[in-house]
């Protein structure tokens, strides 16, 4: 069953040090990226009057688009989910054809899949079918409901606050719960190599996690 190839994703790169933006221009234009398309900064609310840091549109190619936050040391990538894994090691690749040590250039990554929904026919069913909540019947006397478990997350490690960590959250769609959960992806690696193996197979990993629910026996 083939994941849908609308379907959104982000890497983030975090770099230890500064690299102006001419010179990430120059050095995507010489690895088969074209020159960015100018915008108003997405941080700009007027002429001059910015509510965060602003990016700036560094070079794309086919559907996918490079910016660059000066403020933060982060080089962005944003595309389709098809293409991240190409597209990011393409960014790297482009790097080290110019002389630069990318790996040690890199202080962490983030990878990132949007809240997006996913079909999945009887989807709250299956959820309380698949998650045991043992507390939920003393909370459900609490507040005089039959309270049933509707969402859920899994992480690791138990805390965001380090360089390695991955998340994914489930959640039906309000509108419609029975048959849609918007998924939920973070993954934050400490090296740049790191996150390229998990972007391999990222389309077969959320296939797979999609199947899991569609073979779900109610």
């Amino acid at each position: 069953m083939a994941i849908e190839t609308d379907l959104h994703a982000g890497v983030a790169i975090f770099l230890k040090l500064d690299i102006h933006p001419n010179i990430q221009k120059e050095i995507l234009s010489k690895g088969g990226f074209k020159a960015a398309t100018l915008r108003v900064p997405a941080g700009e609310i007027a002429p001059g009057i910015s509510i965060g840091p602003s990016a700036i549109p560094i070079a794309e190619i086919e559907n996918a688009k490079i910016e660059y936050i000066g403020e933060r040391y982060l080089l962005r990538i944003a595309t389709t989910l098809n293409k991240i894994h190409e597209v990011s090691e393409k960014v790297g690749s482009s790097f080290e054809k110019s002389g630069y040590l990318f790996q040690e250039m890199v202080r962490y990554c983030e990878f990132n899949f949007p809240e997006q929904t996913l079909e999945i026919p009887f989807l709250v069913r299956k959820i309380r079918s698949m998650v045991n909540v043992p507390a939920a019947g003393v909370v459900s006397s609490i507040f005089g409901v039959e309270l049933e478990p509707y969402s859920f997350s899994l992480s690791y490690p138990g805390t965001p606050l380090t360089d390695q960590w991955t998340h994914i959250a489930f959640t039906p769609e309000p509108n419609n719960p029975k048959n849609r959960v918007i998924l939920k992806i973070t993954k934050r690696t400490p090296t740049y190599s790191e996150m390229i193996d998990f972007l391999s197979d990222i389309e077969t990993k959320i296939e797979r996690v999609k199947e899991l629910f569609l073979e779900v026996k109610i």
